[in-house]
């Protein structure tokens, strides 16, 4: 093992250790890995991959185990957003309201409305400063990642919110907010396919982010590329 290799390597292992020891301390009944990928082209010195953990009972991390990758899907959704309105399927983001686009024709109330809903756009959700609180009510991002329109449960948690005004106490101020990004999500989706782009928010992830800038292990868990299927 060459200086370069056993510096390289002593440096990954101090800080991945540390960090998996982190996660395990923080979830204890939870198998936890981490995969370090470095690229140094011309020097062979480096190496390239290092695994510490485990992908789950007996289950060793290779260079092809997946990921999820939590909310970097926020910058996706934001990012298609941003498409839209370059695309004039939407407006400007800061003029568009995203009411129009959360609804359920199945459920009573069918969509959402009040006093937030009337002023609460686009830009907002995508900054980050539409009031919502981190969480909402369940398991409320099921539909919008199975391509569904948003569940009368959550038509109802934002109804019920915005008539409390729980909402409009914090709109404007930034608040790092799950529940936010998936209210994004279902408008974004609704939106293009009112601009007859067909195939809901797992296609517009796909056909406009990862397979356009080459990123094709990364897709969502519903649309599982044939490639990565074991």
């Amino acid at each position: 093992m060459t200086d370069t290799t056993q510096t390289v390597q002593q440096i990954v292992d101090s800080n991945c250790n540390k960090l998996l020891n982190n996660m395990k301390y923080a979830h204890p009944t939870s198998d936890v890995g981490i995969s370090v990928a470095l690229y140094y082209p011309g020097n062979t010195d480096v190496p390239g991959f290092f695994k510490y953990g485990s992908a789950g009972p007996g289950i060793e991390i290779t260079n092809e185990t997946v990921y999820a990758i939590g909310s970097v899907t926020k910058v996706f959704t934001a990012t298609l957003a941003a498409y839209l309105s370059v695309q004039k399927i939407i407006g400007d983001l800061d003029q568009t309201l995203v009411s129009q686009y959360l609804e359920n024709t199945s459920c009573n109330p069918s969509g959402v409305s009040g006093s937030y809903w009337d002023k609460v756009t686009f830009a907002q959700f995508a900054t980050q400063t539409s009031g919502m609180p981190d969480e909402a009510n369940g398991r409320y991002s099921v539909q919008l990642f199975a391509d569904e329109a948003p569940s009368c449960p959550q038509l109802s948690w934002w109804n019920n919110n915005e008539n409390q005004s729980n909402f409009q106490n914090n709109q404007g101020y930034w608040i790092y907010s799950s529940a936010g990004f998936v209210t994004l999500g279902f408008a974004v989706a609704a939106a293009a396919a009112a601009g007859k782009l067909t195939g809901g928010y797992t296609a517009l992830l796909k056909n406009i982010i990862t397979s356009q800038i080459g990123m094709p292990n990364t897709f969502a868990a519903d649309d599982v590329p044939p490639h990565a299927r074991s």
